[in-house]
């Protein structure tokens, strides 16, 4: 019958949509979930079903360049990142700026922030650990010593691993989608990165603190990545004119895949069509 049908299946449609509703009213939380609940609502998050329950959200990021960042709606609380990116070079010599690949460690986690926040819809309150978990699969350089030579070998290692993500990732087309998004943070300036920054950091604190006992070596590589985070804000908003020629190398590395893309499906639909090229639908 009926009933034995959503037994074998898992979880009701309609109990899916009232978990969705809760989430999106900010009233779930993962206590509430028995761990069946918790793996099928991950998985159908993911998978993107409950679009049609949760409601649309818009990245702060996407309206950053059209108003000024303190005036946004939810804007950000955190205060201005304190100086701790350059170290005093001790003798009366001053500070010594870090380092300029820095920059490019604020890229890749810039871009593990926004795939994040667009994977889990913008609400990483109901369970702060899958998505610090998600983040910090991204970021890889947070927590290691791992540095980048150029953006373009930071945003393949990203896309990299976003497709390498367990369950086959999110698709392409949102890793792709996230480029443009970067492009915007990066765009909007110091203020605008050291947010994210801030908002990634706290997103970690928050999982640590919700963490199990039994995730000892995660939460240390977690805080690690922390006060990473911490540090790349402070580097975003005291170095800000570093971002603008990565902003520029994103947005041409997203304009280059988008044009091998386009050239491969022409290649595509001429070897499906026997040596035709018929016209593609438009993007």
């Amino acid at each position: 019958d009926m009933e034995e049908a959503e037994d074998a299946e898992g979880l009701s449609a309609e109990r899916l949509a009232t978990l969705a509703a809760m989430a999106d009213r900010g009233e779930l939380r993962f206590e509430d979930l028995t761990e069946e609940e918790a793996q099928r609502f991950h998985s159908e998050l993911k998978r993107g079903s409950l679009g049609q329950s949760l409601a649309p959200w818009e990245p702060w990021w996407a309206r950053a360049l059209l108003v000024d960042l303190d005036a946004l709606d939810g804007a950000s609380d955190f205060p201005e990142p304190a100086h701790i990116c350059c170290a005093a070079s001790g003798q009366g010599q001053g500070q010594r700026e870090a380092h300029p690949a820095v920059a490019l460690t604020v890229l890749e986690a810039t871009y593990a922030y926004v795939h994040t926040m667009r994977a889990f819809n913008g609400d990483c309150d109901w369970d702060s650990v899958q998505p610090a978990l998600h983040l910090l699969h991204l970021a890889a350089a947070t927590c290691s010593r791992k540095v980048y030579q150029s953006a373009q070998e930071c945003l393949s290692a990203a896309l990299a691993s976003a497709a390498a993500m367990p369950g086959g990732g999110f698709g392409v087309t949102l890793d792709e989608l996230c480029l443009d998004d970067v492009a915007k943070v990066l765009g909007a300036g110091g203020s605008a990165t050291a947010r994210a920054m801030l908002e990634a950091a706290a997103l970690i604190s928050r999982a640590v603190a919700d963490a199990v006992p039994g995730m000892r070596s995660a939460i240390g590589r977690a805080r690690r990545a922390e006060k990473k985070l911490e540090f790349l804000a402070s580097f975003a908003f005291h170095h800000d004119d570093a971002l603008a020629p990565i902003c520029v190398a994103v947005q041409r590395y997203s304009e280059a895949l988008r044009e091998e893309g386009r050239v491969r499906r022409e290649a595509d639909n001429v070897r499906s069509h026997g040596g035709i090229a018929l016209p593609l639908a438009e993007e």
